[in-house]
């Protein structure tokens, strides 16, 4: 109000002095000091406010550039690939771990294509194609979600990558911020696994390879014999001139289902001791897995006096790599057979089922069963109770591993009043 009653005034001293009253004059005596005043005042508080505001926004600029500095050292701070993209594929930004992962300098590379200073790969393929199409492809499934891929480094290396992207649309332009994770430690970190598990795998083959190795010896010696005892049998009726038809046919017959037994025993040694790890899944009959497994360890058994019963009628076909599968059950037959050694009455029995889209392969033996204090450590690695030198205590546990690579189970049933595994595995094998 007082600005304006100084203003007011104002025009008034505009007009001809002459026109003016003595009251009028008396009135701009009186008030014009204390209106200018109150101005000085008005225009300091202003100043003063102006000076605050200055201060406050001088607060913010100040917080946004800790934030800036912060942001920026995370950012730098990474172990992973961090750049931004303009609309045209050109870099904006990037950390260190971009310059030292791809062997860039990243002050050289502002504002220059990322795939025109990196080789050829699949990513930069993959980049190409959603910059330049973005217009008129449906590419929603892309942002924010992470996808596997192979990015080269400045030098050609070859690095498999996890890659997020997505696309920020500004007042004027659109950028693409890019997160690139280096799988390499973690891809050789998996392969020194797998390695590991192989040679443990291996491992537990050769020693199931070790303990029935007098048996197969056994498993041909015996179709040997009767072959050569055939053939003894020929000669000798040649030489008496009393070799008829018959007799010739039905030894030639005999001999041809021996060596048929010979060659069985043979391959399925030769299926049990290659590496599979990396055969792929193919259909096959459960019932042949167990015929060649116990075609190994038959006569062994025999000989021992360790008694098998089958009972096979619910078969079927299954996707699996099958010398997997018949380690798994040599594996158990081997068990039984140490197990029951000492026991008066020695048999092992199996058995194949068939539920919904499950098959059970049973192997049940004469023996007691497991203490539960056992029964916690049975799939432990290294965990046996056999005497030293007897057993590596991986059989179980690597058998366990790869019944679950064939998503299946490998347990121990402790309801049945003998000692008893159950193997269950899909029909088909899940797609990852």
């Amino acid at each position: 109000m007082k600005t304006q009653e100084l203003l007011k005034l104002l025009e008034k001293l505009n007009l001809n002095h002459n026109s003016l009253d003595e009251t009028t004059w008396l009135e701009i005596k009186n008030k014009l000091p204390e209106l200018i005043e109150h101005q000085f005042n008005e225009n300091d508080f202003l100043q003063k406010n102006i000076e605050l505001g200055y201060q406050e926004m001088q607060n913010v600029l100040d917080l946004i550039e800790q934030r800036d500095m912060l942001s920026r050292s995370i950012f730098d701070a990474s172990m992973d690939i961090i750049l931004t993209l303009d609309q045209y594929g050109q870099i904006i930004d990037l950390n260190r771990a971009t310059e030292k992962i791809l062997k860039i300098n990243g002050k050289s590379v502002l504002g220059k294509k990322l795939i025109s200073i990196l080789p050829k790969c699949d990513f930069l393929n993959d980049l190409e194609m959603i910059i330049t199409n973005f217009d008129t492809q449906n590419l929603d499934n892309i942002w924010g979600e992470s996808y596997e891929s192979i990015l080269c480094a400045s030098d050609g290396t070859e690095l498999p990558v996890l890659v997020s992207m997505n696309r920020i649309e500004l007042r004027n332009s659109i950028i693409y911020p890019l997160y690139i994770k280096d799988l390499s430690s973690e891809k050789a970190a998996a392969l020194a696994l797998e390695q590991s598990r192989a040679q443990m795998v291996l491992a537990s083959k050769m020693s199931a390879l070790g303990e029935m190795a007098g048996g197969v010896a056994h498993e041909i010696n015996t179709p040997l014999a009767v072959i050569q005892m055939r053939t003894d049998q020929l000669l000798e009726y040649v030489e008496e001139g009393t070799l008829t038809n018959s007799v010739l046919i039905n030894s030639l017959q005999a001999i041809e289902s021996t060596v048929k037994r010979i060659a069985q025993i043979i391959s399925g040694l030769r299926s049990f001791a290659r590496d599979g790890s990396r055969d792929p899944m193919i259909i096959f009959r459960v019932s042949q897995i167990i015929e060649d497994t116990f075609s190994l360890c038959k006569e062994k058994f025999k000989s021992h006096g360790v008694a098998l019963e089958f009972d096979l009628k619910q078969d079927a076909d299954i996707e699996c790599r099958p010398g997997e599968i018949s380690q798994v059950i040599l594996n158990l037959l081997n068990n039984s057979f140490d197990a029951i050694q000492e026991l008066p009455e020695k048999w092992i029995k199996i058995e194949l089922n068939k539920i919904a889209n499950l098959i059970l392969i049973r192997v049940t033996d004469s023996g007691k069963g497991i203490t539960p204090e056992n029964q916690k450590k049975l799939m432990q690695p290294f965990f046996t109770t056999k005497e030293i030198g007897k057993g590596t205590g991986l059989g179980l546990s690597i058998s366990r591993g790869l019944i679950e690579s064939h998503h299946g189970k490998l347990t121990f049933d402790n309801l049945s009043q003998n000692t008893s595994f159950l193997i269950s595995l899909p029909l088909h094998q899940i797609k990852d």
